[in-house]
């Protein structure tokens, strides 16, 4: 993040968007300002998401939290929403598929493939395991300690197995996160062997799982 956050790529831009959208949707979700707080979040998960689609996946990820409100025993929680709120919830997903559309036309357009325009994912399974394996193994020594993030999980794991029907909001805000992390590294697996920076999409579901943990 050192590194980068003063640098050309936008990832760390992109989740900084998503730490100030997110940090609106609590809001909403606790009842505070409702209308005010979701069209913020609406803006910052719009611009996260035009500067790296892949961050798109914490919009999905609020917008299913709304949704599994029942999971919690918080009385303090306001999630029943409106009409209106949903249109909110939905409108970051519209000028990021308009701006994409057109960035994906103007590619074919000018022939200029030097910007990934698509998925990446593996052909196989065995493919999808050895890039796997060189992905963790490239980054795990010089930017990534794999360790830390097994444990971290493992225990993520086993509270949200066993707290299911008592977890807080940002155990289950990380679990979804974490999901669509997983589809990411599914969809651009490729991505994942040369390109330490697609790791940044993770922070975010790691920050949130942090906070439940403790």
């Amino acid at each position: 993040m050192v590194f980068y956050t003063p640098n050309f790529l936008a990832d760390a831009g992109a989740m900084s968007f998503v730490m100030m959208a997110w940090y609106h949707l609590l809001m909403r979700i606790y009842g505070i300002e409702p209308a005010r707080n979701l069209r913020y979040f609406a803006l910052w998960m719009s611009l996260a998401g035009l500067l790296k689609i892949s961050f798109i996946l914490y919009g999905i990820a609020g917008f299913l939290l709304l949704f599994s409100w029942r999971f919690f025993k918080d009385q303090a929680l306001q999630v029943g929403f409106t009409t209106r709120d949903f249109l909110w919830l939905i409108l970051p997903f519209i000028p990021v598929a308009g701006w994409y559309s057109y960035s994906g036309w103007l590619t074919r357009k000018t022939s200029n493939t030097h910007f990934l325009q698509s998925m990446n994912p593996a052909h196989s399974f065995a493919e999808f395991m050895e890039n796997s394996r060189n992905a963790i193994n490239n980054w795990q020594e010089s930017m990534y300690t794999s360790g830390f993030f097994t444990v971290f999980l493992v225990i993520l794991l086993i509270l949200l197995l066993t707290r299911m029907r008592d977890a807080l909001l940002p155990g289950l805000a990380s679990g979804l996160m974490l999901l669509g992390f997983g589809c990411i590294w599914i969809l651009f697996n490729r991505q994942y062997v040369n390109h330490d920076y697609y790791f940044i999409l993770l922070f975010p579901a790691i920050f949130f799982g942090w906070l439940f943990i403790q």
